[in-house]
Order: C-alpha cells, then sequence, then structure tokens
C-alpha cells in the first residue's frame, strides 16, 4: 500500500474508497445483495440437480 496525502491539487483523494451515505447508496446496496440472495439461490438449486457420479468422456 502506498500511503497518499490530501493536498489542496487532490481534493477527492479524502473521499477514495468511500461511498455516499445516502437513499440512492442504500438502494444501490440493497439491489446488489438482493442480486446475490438470488445467485446463490440458483447455485444452490443448480447443485442439488447435478448428479452424483461425474460421466466419463
Amino acid at each position: 500500500m502506498l500511503p497518499l496525502e490530501v493536498t489542496p491539487d487532490k481534493p477527492w483523494i479524502a473521499s477514495a474508497g468511500s461511498i455516499p451515505d445516502d437513499e440512492t447508496t442504500d438502494a444501490w446496496l440493497d439491489a446488489i445483495a438482493e442480486y446475490r440472495r438470488q445467485r446463490d439461490a440458483d447455485d444452490q438449486q443448480a447443485a442439488l440437480n447435478l448428479p452424483t457420479t461425474q460421466p466419463v468422456p
């Protein structure tokens, strides 16, 4: 890691890597969490439907 100093010519460094704390961000994070839950459920369902032995090519 490289430490960065906040200077007048680089004021964005103070907030680099952070996200705003507002309703839009909350909705975005909720959507990401819901998408992850859906993908996890799909993956779990797909895993349950896999054959117990691998076919030999």
